[in-house]
């Protein structure tokens, strides 16, 4: 991955280097703003085996649970 190669695990998902652009940003402690270096990020996309399981099973579970729109 340090040389920016896609690592693909079977029904599990690929993890992926991204290069992500300069930007502005805030510095929480002060409130004032900075720049934000050009940096690179590990992305990850479930494989569509893990993403229907995952799917599947927070159906059952998240049943009971309020949505919020209503708000």
């Amino acid at each position: 991955m340090a040389d920016g190669e896609k690592v693909m695990i079977s029904k599990f998902g690929t993890f992926q280097v991204r290069n992500r652009a300069p930007r502005q940003g805030v510095n929480p402690a002060t409130g004032g703003g900075l720049i934000i270096g050009r940096h690179r990020v590990v992305t990850f996309h479930p494989s569509p085996l893990m993403q229907g399981l995952l799917n599947e099973t927070a159906g059952a579970e998240d049943a009971d649970l309020d949505p919020g729109w209503d708000r």
